[in-house]
């Protein structure tokens, strides 16, 4: 799986990575008297686990995949617990601990077969020994995705390497990339007999175009060519989160209702399994693009589409990401 990954892609999540490690290290680490705030420490964790299994996904390396979904479980274990305790974090530590020496492991391959490249170069050899790293990883993931679900899928985009983005962006970029693919290819692209049924092509397409705007800002398009969003079943999921009563979710339009798919904890997935039914993914999406100070709309066409429509700041405030 290592081998198979553009390096460069490969050290940016490890990066990343271990960032979010230390993240979730100085989280664990915290006590306190109120169980609101330990509820609140499980979700900003459970937020930063979910990210990293996504990227972790979008690059092949089923491992952690497998470790961060059983942190996941525990995490949401914890959730359904009225009352929480320092001790009950224990735990964790020890997952957490897993994925580090994973990680470590990882790293020490890489640097080894790093100094192996650099021995093998001749002396005369110019090369540059670093690149930009690449966006194939995204396509990886759509058609790991697909051959999972059974469903054929094309991913075409367009803009993310030929524009200039900084690299602490880049990696917003590809968070919010991945979770829209995985979100795209569960919930949105219907199964080849049900498109085709439906008079559309078996291979569903996805489309991502990365521009810049005449303003300073950058637009990002996310669009599926797939079922589009369920307004009815997502009331119906509403409905069951208690947060809402009838009346009001009767009331509400089909944009409002299509921004519930933000909301921490909601899932149009009827079971949970490593790439949905946590109610995180979108949740992470909406999380990203405050930290951009963007925007986001959402426009969805039954059994035609689904688009989202991102826009932000050239500059942003980098601390805050």
């Amino acid at each position: 799986q290592i081998l198979q990954s553009d390096p460069s892609t490969l050290k940016s999540f490890l990066d990343n990575a271990y960032r979010c490690f230390k993240r979730v290290n100085n989280m664990l680490k915290k006590r306190s008297n109120s169980q609101p705030e330990y509820q609140s420490i499980v979700t900003k964790i459970f937020a930063d686990i979910h990210n990293f299994k996504g990227e972790s996904s979008a690059l092949g390396i089923s491992e952690f995949v497998e470790m961060a979904h059983e942190f996941e479980d525990k995490l949401e274990e914890m959730k359904e617990r009225d009352w929480l305790k320092g001790q009950d974090f224990l735990p964790l530590a020890v997952n957490l601990d897993k994925m580090i020496d994973y990680a470590q492991t990882i790293t020490a391959l890489l640097d080894r077969m790093s100094n192996f490249t650099r021995g093998s170069v001749s002396e005369g050899d110019n090369s540059p020994t670093t690149a930009e790293p690449s966006w194939k990883h995204l396509q990886t993931l759509a058609s790991d995705l697909s051959g999972k679900y059974n469903k054929q899928t094309e991913l075409v985009y367009s803009g993310l390497d030929d524009t200039a983005i900084p690299q602490n962006l880049k990696d917003i970029i590809n968070s919010i990339c991945i979770q829209f693919i995985r979100n795209s290819i569960v919930h949105g692209i219907e199964s080849p007999d049900t498109r085709t049924a439906a008079s559309k092509s078996p291979q569903g397409r996805i489309d991502i175009h990365l521009s810049n705007t005449p303003d300073n800002h950058f637009k990002l398009i996310f669009r599926d060519d797939g079922a589009g969003f369920d307004c009815d079943k997502i009331r119906q999921r509403a409905a069951k989160m208690g947060k809402w009563t009838d009346q009001e979710l009767q009331s509400w339009d089909t944009k409002k209702l299509m921004s519930l798919i933000f909301t921490s904890g909601f899932s149009t997935a009827d079971d949970v399994n490593e790439d949905a039914g946590r109610g995180v993914g979108m949740d992470i999406v909406a999380q990203k693009i405050r930290q951009l100070n963007g925007k986001i709309s959402l426009s969805s066409r039954p059994n035609q589409y689904s688009s989202f429509t991102i826009t932000f700041p050239l500059a942003f405030d980098q601390q805050a990401a």
